[in-house]
């Protein structure tokens, strides 16, 4: 089925680091929106098929303004954020107070406080699922084999941690071998979480599987879970046999590269229910 396109339906986008932002806006390109995109200074750090805006973290009057002057009210978060400190923010009026309460709250209350922010000066940070949701894992096999019975009991109980724990705000990623839990994500990142899960896999067990999820009662529109290229060559190098994805939750970047790699290293990617 092919996707809708928008023409001229202008979408913002705020772009942090990694390559997530480009692959964004190029599916935007691709249906037809007319992407806005406002890169952070400092942290964004690809190169992007248009012309963007680099505004840094504590510009944020500077920020709101360019996307109204751009007449565009909906915008999307994308990338790897980096929480810089205070210092290196150098928030202007509008970014003071924000950036202190922001510093000295969780992920998500940080991210829900910028939100709500920017919908008081009418702008409004949409779900990038009602936007682009073919980029999000449908749940069933996706690639690889089916997983063994050990494999799915790993699967169960490592998606049933992360719900559990996902009321705290920890994390959205954990590895699981044998019943055992090898790592839970905390601030490293999944990536760094797998290598560090890595070390403590027991070769003579069933190997480990990575479970990735998003959290309970995340807000959707803020820091979707997402799984990449380097996802899979870091789970390649602890052993992982396979990958569940929460289904409707999780994003593949760089889909096609993404998926060739998880074939190479002969890993299964599954989207899960749960």
């Amino acid at each position: 089925m092919e996707m809708a396109t928008h023409p001229k339906r202008k979408i913002g986008v705020i772009a942090a680091a990694g390559h997530l932002p480009v692959i964004v806006t190029e599916q935007l390109l691709e249906l037809e929106y007319d992407p806005v995109v406002v890169a952070l200074d400092g942290i964004a750090d690809a190169d992007f098929p248009i012309a963007v805006e680099r505004i840094r973290v504590g510009a944020l009057t500077k920020m709101m303004n360019w996307f109204k002057a751009k007449a565009c009210d909906e915008i999307v978060m994308t990338g790897r954020f980096i929480r810089p400190s205070l210092a290196a923010i150098k928030p202007d009026l509008a970014a003071a107070s924000l950036a202190i309460k922001a510093l000295m709250s969780s992920d998500d209350n940080a991210l829900r406080l910028i939100k709500d922010t920017f919908a008081h000066h009418g702008l409004h940070i949409v779900d990038m699922k009602d936007v682009l949701g073919d980029l999000y894992v449908a749940s069933g096999k996706i690639i690889g084999r089916k997983p063994t019975a050990h494999e799915q009991k790993a699967i169960h109980k490592g998606l049933t941690v992360l719900r559990l724990m996902g009321h705290s705000d920890i994390g959205q990623a954990i590895v699981v071998q044998a019943g055992r839990v090898l790592a839970i994500e905390a601030a490293e990142g999944t990536d760094a979480m797998i290598s560090r899960a890595g070390a403590l896999s027991d070769p003579s067990l069933s190997p480990p599987v990575l479970v990735k999820a998003a959290k309970t009662g995340q807000d959707r529109s803020l820091d979707p879970p997402v799984i990449g290229v380097e996802t899979v060559i870091q789970a390649a190098k602890a052993n992982i046999t396979v990958i569940a994805l929460g289904a409707g939750e999780v994003l593949i970047a760089d889909r096609e590269n993404t998926l060739a790699a998880a074939k190479t290293h002969k890993i299964t990617i599954i989207g899960v229910e749960g």
